[in-house]
């Protein structure tokens, strides 16, 4: 009868073998948060429209007694419009929701490319939005950002870098919007 042979696993190979098996785990687990933030903010991208892009100098501009160069520091969302654009009209009171809710944590700058300011006022009428206004009568401001199409929005950062553009309208005060801002404020974004 054969005798059985009892094998004896050295403590060394032990205790590096624990210690594999711990590492592995950690890593997993990081790899797994860190993929579920990046299908979140991808997710959140999505559902609000965010183009993300390659952080370009926002170029600055002076209309109306504002400049984009005196909200260094700040956020700043920058949106293009008209009155007499059916989107943009639809989308100002959720982008006057979003001005309030945030109030001196992200600046919301519009800027109208009407012909008119006449027609700006009336649009208003004569209340004051809880954004800036801004004229831009002879599209300057809107063809140095490349704006073809309105409403076109614009997120940029306090170091006035263009990080995020949004073509079209926007639900601005949406669930979805503001744990997007959220995350831009908290310096979980850009």
């Amino acid at each position: 009868m054969k005798s059985a042979k009892v094998f004896i696993v050295p403590h060394w190979t032990k205790v590096v073998f624990f210690w594999f098996a711990a590492a592995l785990v950690v890593w997993v687990l990081g790899y797994q948060i860190n993929k579920r933030l990046t299908y979140r903010r991808l997710y959140l991208d999505n559902l609000i429209g965010a183009s993300s892009v390659a952080p370009v100098s926002a170029p600055d501009f002076h209309l109306s007694g504002i400049s984009l160069r005196q909200f260094a520091g700040k956020w700043v969302l920058l949106n293009f419009w008209a009155t007499w654009c059916p989107p943009c009209r639809k989308e100002m009171p959720s982008l006057e929701q979003l001005s309030g809710h945030f109030q001196d944590r992200l600046t919301v700058v519009t800027v109208s490319v009407d012909d008119d300011y006449n027609q700006v006022r009336q649009f208003f009428k004569q209340r004051q939005p809880l954004f800036h206004v801004a004229w831009d009568k002879e599209k300057a401001a809107s063809r140095a950002f490349g704006v073809g199409k309105y409403p076109e929005t614009f997120l940029i950062s306090p170091s006035q870098k263009i990080v995020a553009r949004f073509s079209g309208p926007r639900e601005w005060y949406g669930k979805e919007a503001i744990t997007y801002f959220d995350d831009v404020l908290a310096g979980k974004r850009y």
